[in-house]
């Protein structure tokens, strides 16, 4: 009989074994996923609202702080990436009394690439004033401060150009993005050219405004008018 009791107990204790060796993976699995999910949450919220603070700062000097993921026992959670580039640009050529003008301006920029484990990767994406949130598709979040308009002979627009050259970071902890914005006024006086609007994010607003001007598309030419440029030129460093 001992002997058989015996055999039992090893019997019962290797089924446990192997009952527990089933377990505790699928225990193990569904809290890493539950709790990668949770801190994915945490740090896509923390680097949004960071982020949208361009929307309040914009066009002013100021730095931000943007979390670009968090390290756990589990590896890296939801790193980001933060980037800069340009969309597009404004082009103005005319031939006025004081002389010929040929001026480009690129448009910048700024991104933020939030790259989930276990939640839909997201994309935000600031210019212009505006914001555009990518993910399955493009969301317009907040209209861009586009500003042209011709009237009482005088055409008036407003551009933002990038002095700085394009870069991108990535990684854990925090990532300081600093802008640096100076302006400049340009007038010319009794001039006849064209305002050529190229831009990937939003080239449709453009269009809205240059089409209420009385332009075609994304030209805008004037005859005999004066020109008013202002410019707000963007140094933007991590």
């Amino acid at each position: 009989m001992g002997g058989k009791e015996g055999v039992s107990s090893i019997v019962a204790v290797a089924l446990m074994l192997a009952v527990l060796s089933l377990i505790i993976p699928v225990v193990i699995s569904t809290f890493t996923i539950h709790y990668t999910k949770n801190e994915e949450i945490e740090v896509y919220r923390e680097a949004e609202n960071s982020f949208l603070k361009l929307v309040e700062m914009y066009p002013n000097s100021g730095r931000i702080s943007v979390p670009l993921g968090r390290k756990t026992v589990f590896g890296f959670v939801s790193a980001a990436g933060l980037g800069v580039n340009t969309s597009g640009r404004v082009t103005i050529i005319a031939s006025c009394s004081d002389g010929n003008i040929s001026q480009s301006f690129s448009i910048p920029y700024i991104y933020l690439d939030l790259v989930g484990r276990t939640l839909p990767n997201r994309s935000f994406i600031f210019s212009e004033g505006g914001v555009v949130v990518r993910q399955n598709g493009s969301v317009l979040l907040s209209r861009p401060s586009t500003s042209l308009n011709y009237s009482n002979g005088t055409v008036y627009i407003a551009v933002d150009c990038l002095l700085s050259r394009p870069f991108a970071v990535s990684g854990s902890s925090f990532a300081i993005l600093h802008l640096k914005v100076s302006t400049a006024h340009y007038s010319y006086q009794n001039c006849t050219g064209r305002i050529d609007v190229i831009d990937e994010l939003f080239q449709d607003v453009w269009n809205e405004v240059i089409s209420s001007e009385g332009g075609s598309e994304e030209s805008l030419a004037f005859t005999n008018a004066n020109l008013s440029i202002n410019v707000r030129y963007f140094t933007i460093e991590v």
